[in-house]
C-alpha cells in the first residue's frame, strides 16, 4: 500500500530519474518537456498524458469548487455566530451551504483519485508485476469512507441544530468542529497534491 505522499515523491522521482537519464542536464522550454515527456517518458502515450492533463484539469477545478464551499461557509458560520440565520430562508441556507460543502469534498476526493489513477497509468506500464493500483485504491475508499461518515454526521447535527430555527453557540462549536473534520481530510489529499506539483 502505497501512501498519497509516498505516491507524489515517487512520481517526482520517477519523472526527474528519466528526464536525467534522457537529457542529463539540458535546459528545455515547457512545450519541448512536454513533447519529451509524451515520446520518451511515455512512449508516445499522447492519449495517457492527455488524459492525466484532463484528469489533473478536473481535480484543480473541484478544488477551486471546494475551497469556496469552505469559504461561503465562513460567512454562514459568521452570520449564524451573529444571529442572522434565525429565519427559515436563512436555515435553509446554511443547509445548503453544508450541502455543497460535503458534495464539492466528494467531487475533490473523486478528481483527485481520477488523477492519481492516470498518472500512475503513465508510470507503471500494463503487465509490471508491481501492483499499486490496489493500494492506491484501497487508500481513496478508506478516504471516502471518512468523508462519507463526517458528511453524515454534519448533516444530521446541523438538521437538529436547525430544528428550532437557531443555530445556538453550543451547536455552532459542534458544527465548526465537523466542518473542520472535513477539510481536514480533504486537506490530506490536497498536501499530497501540492508536493506532487512541486
Amino acid at each position: 500500500s502505497v501512501s498519497a505522499d509516498e505516491f507524489g515523491v515517487m512520481m517526482q522521482e520517477a519523472v526527474s530519474q528519466k528526464v536525467q537519464d534522457r537529457f542529463g542536464n539540458i535546459k528545455l522550454s515547457m512545450q519541448e518537456i512536454t513533447d519529451a515527456a509524451s515520446q520518451i517518458l511515455f512512449d508516445g502515450d499522447d492519449k495517457g498524458l492527455s488524459r492525466y492533463a484532463e484528469a489533473a484539469s478536473q481535480a484543480g477545478t473541484s478544488m477551486n469548487k471546494l475551497q469556496s464551499a469552505a469559504g461561503a461557509m465562513e460567512k454562514l458560520n459568521w452570520k449564524a455566530s451573529m444571529g442572522m440565520l434565525d429565519s427559515s430562508e436563512g436555515a435553509a441556507q446554511y443547509q445548503s451551504g453544508i450541502q455543497d460543502m460535503i458534495s464539492s469534498a466528494q467531487e475533490f476526493v473523486q478528481d483527485q483519485h481520477y488523477q492519481a489513477t492516470a498518472a500512475l497509468s503513465l508510470l507503471v506500464k500494463p503487465g509490471t508485476p508491481v501492483d499499486m493500483t490496489s493500494g492506491l485504491n484501497s487508500m481513496y475508499a478508506g478516504i471516502q469512507d471518512q468523508l462519507s461518515s463526517a458528511g453524515e454526521q454534519l448533516q444530521m447535527k446541523t438538521s437538529i441544530a436547525l430544528e428550532d430555527g437557531v443555530i445556538s453557540i453550543d451547536e455552532q462549536k459542534e458544527l465548526s468542529g465537523l466542518q473542520r473534520q472535513v477539510t481536514e481530510i480533504t486537506g490530506q489529499i490536497g498536501r499530497a497534491s501540492c508536493r506532487e506539483r512541486v
